[in-house]
């Protein structure tokens, strides 16, 4: 589908694709309009659903990516539009020249304290308007060539009480509560700033597993291993993001102070 598509909407010319992941493809684009660069979405469509289930799908996805496109805030990749095209949503957002932080990882443990403060912003800013991200992990952490962090691709942000068997994100980077068919709520988005700033300090992620089922398994039920690179402060601060039960996760406000004592 995506390959097929030069001009979406009669506006945004895809140039090249920049990354390809589970929830769909990026391209660089050029809006046509606004004379500007942007990058652009293509969500990719759950395969097994029937014409009634994939126009709810799409519907429901433009919704989302309309709420989290009201979100303002320097730390978090802005969504400019989102246009349906052949039965999915294509998301317009911000290109952003920089790197990804699942390629520059392991980094020295008071940058990821950095780091880690400024997706918190994101996610507090988000948390307040009632959005979950669900999707928190190093490939949608961009840092930009001017250094600052960014959360990028609220492609599959979802209002708070979404439906709990809903399995959008990345298995090794989604809180055990989501596994358990429990609903998601703010501690499951700091449980994945949590892991993913494992990620950042010791250079892969705190559940690394070869099979899927095993990596749920080691999320639900193991501890992660002793951090070796990060300072103790850090090492506080992530694991206390990173306990099993979302009630023993300190809130953003607790989680600022420890980051704030590990930068």
């Amino acid at each position: 589908m995506g390959s097929r598509v030069t001009l979406l909407a009669g506006r945004y010319r895809l140039a090249e694709p920049l990354g390809k992941g589970g929830a769909g493809t990026v391209w660089r684009a050029h809006d046509e309009l606004l004379r500007r660069e942007v990058a652009v979405k293509q969500m990719r469509t759950p395969s097994d659903l029937g014409p009634g289930e994939l126009a709810e799908y799409t519907s429901r996805a433009i919704g989302e990516a309309r709420a989290a496109g009201r979100l303002n805030h320097p730390s978090i990749v802005k969504i400019h539009d989102v246009v349906p095209h052949e039965g999915a949503p294509w998301i317009v957002m911000d290109l952003v020249p920089g790197t990804s932080l699942d390629k520059l990882l392991p980094l020295p443990s008071a940058r990821v304290a950095e780091i880690g403060l400024s997706i918190l912003d994101a996610l507090e800013l988000a948390h307040a308007h009632g959005i979950l991200h669900r999707d928190v992990k190093p490939a949608n952490v961009l840092v930009g060539d001017d250094g600052r962090a960014m959360l990028a691709d609220f492609g599959i942000a979802a209002p708070f009480g979404a439906d709990p068997a809903d399995s959008s994100g990345s298995p090794a980077y989604m809180a055990p509560e989501r596994f358990r068919g429990l609903p998601a709520g703010p501690p499951s988005d700091l449980w994945s700033l949590g892991a993913t700033l494992y990620a950042a300090v010791e250079g892969r992620g705190p559940f690394h597993r070869n099979l899927p089922a095993a990596v749920v398994a080691a999320v639900v039920m193991h501890d992660p291993p002793p951090m070796a690179q990060a300072t103790p402060a850090l090492a506080r601060a992530i694991g206390a993001l990173l306990a099993k039960d979302p009630a023993h996760r300190p809130p953003a406000a607790t989680t600022r102070h420890l980051l704030r004592d590990a930068v």
